[in-house]
């Protein structure tokens, strides 16, 4: 029972090694998990999903680092359960990037919306999905595909594809085509859709008025789109959505959106998993509880609780006192195990050592992508001559300098305007 409740929960671990981190890493896993390593993190948790990030310092070392992490972490699998771990990472492209050069790096949804180009979706989604893989990286917790039809929304903004549903399901599809032939899995989120909301539920509780035939014909689409093409994983928000469950459950606790809707409605059978349990949405709620509401929501995989050892401790105790039945933890386990042999994780290859990332096809291939992306409303044509004088502005320090610094160097004079992230005003 302890390993197959273990399966169902997807952590992140501290250190860019599994069995020999830093010092403030073997501390930081310690206080989360009570032990040092991340190669004991899964031996005593049975953890059935560990997820990359910069900040838990796995993805600082480069390709070569970052494939044997995720090789020290199969081989603690292996050695503990035989049950291979799914590894995974938020690499959406564009703002949203965990992962930087030498890999070839996505231009990002809104930009290959920009490009109104399935085959765009497609080819920087298989680049993407064959690169994490050369990385040990088999789940990528995108594509995105909400569709953002609030311009104040604070969660998706360029992350988002469009904001029109049509378009947004086609290139979702795309997407996750371009990940399936990749070997990879996606992760089609946020569900029910966060396109209508202003709050990132990361930062507070996002609430949707739209009616339930609105959310249905505008937002719910796009997630029929990826299952259609064969999404083996989509993620439920913590968004509340008072049309759908009218108790004011977020949607990742609630049994009518995610049983209701997404299994029953939409005929969805595989893995679904809640986003962040650490979210400030979820914070007026017990950790205990939301844990056992996922589950008796429908959730499959429970990402990030705030007290990895309490949460899977709570579920236990329910399966004892008999208040949560094996047979529903049996029920997620078996598509938590479906989806993990389709994507060929019971083969045990290992990542390559020296991993083949950032060809020059690769490159390439993002950069045209980026270039499609680009769209002139009106003025002079494109590219700008020499002497010309532009503004560049926009909300991003960083993007907003790297352009202007690229335009000055190409004989454009450019002058640059940070706006900052608008306000609600």
């Amino acid at each position: 029972m302890e390993q197959k409740v273990g399966q169902m929960f997807v952590g992140y671990v501290y250190g860019d090694s599994a069995t020999a981190p830093a010092a403030p890493d073997a501390a930081a896993n310690t206080a989360r998990y009570g032990v040092a390593t991340a190669a004991e993190v899964i031996a005593r948790h049975h953890l059935g999903g560990v997820i990359y990030f910069t900040w838990s310092h796995n993805l600082g070392g480069g390709p070569a680092q970052i494939a044997a992490l995720s090789n020290g972490l199969q081989a603690a699998a292996s050695a503990d359960t035989g049950i291979p771990l799914q590894i995974s990472t938020d690499q959406e492209g564009g703002i949203v990037t965990r992962i930087g050069a030498p890999l070839a790096v996505s231009p990002g949804n809104m930009a290959v919306g920009a490009t109104f180009d399935p085959a765009a979706a497609l080819r920087a989604a298989r680049i993407s999905g064959q690169e994490l893989r050369e990385l040990g990286i088999n789940v990528v917790d995108a594509p995105v595909v909400d569709v953002n039809t609030n311009p104040r929304n604070a969660a998706d903004g360029p992350r988002s594809f469009g904001d029109r549903t049509a378009q947004v399901s086609l290139l979702a599809a795309a997407a996750v085509a371009g990940y399936r032939s990749a070997g990879i899995g996606a992760q089609a989120k946020h569900f029910p859709g966060l396109g209508d909301t202003t709050v990132n539920t990361d930062n507070g509780v996002a609430v949707t008025d739209e009616t339930r035939a609105q959310i249905l014909a505008t937002h719910v689409p796009p997630f029929q789109a990826a299952i259609a093409a064969g999404v083996p994983s989509i993620m439920a928000a913590h968004i509340v959505a008072p049309a759908l469950d009218p108790s004011g459950a977020p949607a990742s606790l609630s049994r009518p959106i995610v049983t209701g809707l997404l299994r029953e409605r939409l005929h969805f059978d595989g893995v679904v998993i809640t986003d962040a349990l650490d979210a400030a949405a979820l914070a007026a709620i017990p950790p205990a509880q939301i844990v056992l509401d996922a589950i008796a929501a429908g959730i499959d995989q429970l990402l990030m609780p705030a007290d990895p050892p309490l949460a899977i401790r709570a579920v236990l105790d329910a399966v004892a006192a008999g208040t949560l039945a094996e047979a529903r933890i049996d029920q997620s386990v078996r598509r938590i195990l479906r989806m993990k042999r389709a994507l060929g994780l019971f083969d045990g290859a290992d990542a390559p050592a020296s991993p083949v990332v950032g060809t020059p096809e690769h490159l390439q291939a993002m950069s045209a992508i980026a270039a499609r992306s680009i769209t002139k409303l009106r003025g002079a044509g494109l590219p700008l001559p020499a002497g010309a004088r532009v503004l560049v502005t926009g909300w991003g320090v960083g993007t907003t300098q790297t352009l202007t610094d690229a335009l000055n160097a190409r004989g454009v004079t450019a002058t640059r305007l940070w706006t900052g992230s608008p306000s609600p005003r």
